[in-house]
């Protein structure tokens, strides 16, 4: 929803809102000084963005209109919702497919695999029973030299391997995105949770066709609760640490 949706303007000028809620009770306060009033007063009020203007006598014939746009939101929000649970689930049938067929060809392949290897074992002891006497001693000698020098080489080995160097342990030092507080402070009212008022600007007056007069809608008081962050000071948990306040290095 646009921040200009819900407008007022006056002879001062144009106030935007942000809540509903807020819009609507501003212009029932004025639908009832108006009505109360001698000398009628030109208030405009919309609910589109400034496209259609309307006249704050007719508010109350529109005011339930208003009310109603949240009923309509909510039925666009669930049948998106409706619709990617649809999506989601077509998805997770096509991913389960897929991991079944991969480890079905798992299993051929590792089976032939054995097979494959059971034949090799099968033709090497046969060719080795092929083989004459004189020529099987001659090999059991080479076997057994062999066997010695891989001693000696493994023994060689063992008394030149290095020490493994000790990895260090990671360290935790305090997030540099929220500086160790585990919240982002609210950009707009940087934690103080009040902002400026956005109809006089923080003056707390303005000036008219009868001189200086007091804000009506801070009635004075400079500043309102922060618009941004409601008036909690932060906007949530930080993203990075996970609303720790730190992170392994």
């Amino acid at each position: 929803m646009s921040n200009k949706k819900y407008q007022i303007k006056t002879k001062h000028g144009v106030s935007h809102f942000v809540k509903k809620g807020e819009f609507i009770n501003q212009c029932q306060s004025y639908f009832n000084e108006n009505l109360s009033a001698k000398k009628k007063t030109e208030i405009l009020f919309s609910y589109d963005s400034g496209v259609n203007w309307l006249s704050i006598s007719e508010f109350k014939e529109h005011r339930q209109t208003i009310q109603n746009e949240k009923i309509h939101q909510e039925v666009n929000v669930n049948y998106s919702i409706k619709k990617n649970k649809s999506t989601t689930s077509w998805f997770n049938k096509i991913l389960y497919l897929i991991i079944t067929l991969g480890v079905i060809f798992y299993f051929i392949g590792s089976s032939n695999s054995e097979l494959d290897n059971t034949q090799n074992k099968d033709i090497h002891e046969k060719s080795i029973n092929d083989v004459p006497l004189d020529e099987n001693i001659d090999n059991n000698t080479n076997e057994t030299k062999d066997e010695g020098f891989q001693s000696e080489q493994n023994n060689l080995n063992e008394n030149n391997v290095e020490p493994q160097k000790q990895e260090s342990e990671p360290q935790w030092v305090n997030c540099s995105e929220c500086h160790g507080r585990g919240e982002i402070v609210c950009r707009e009212c940087n934690g103080t949770t009040l902002s400026f008022c956005g109809t006089c600007h923080g003056r707390g007056t303005f000036n008219s066709g009868n001189g200086t007069e007091t804000c009506y809608y801070c009635k004075g008081a400079l500043k309102l609760k922060c618009t941004r962050c409601y008036g909690k000071g932060t906007e949530g948990s930080c993203r990075r640490c996970g609303g720790r306040g730190q992170i392994q290095e």
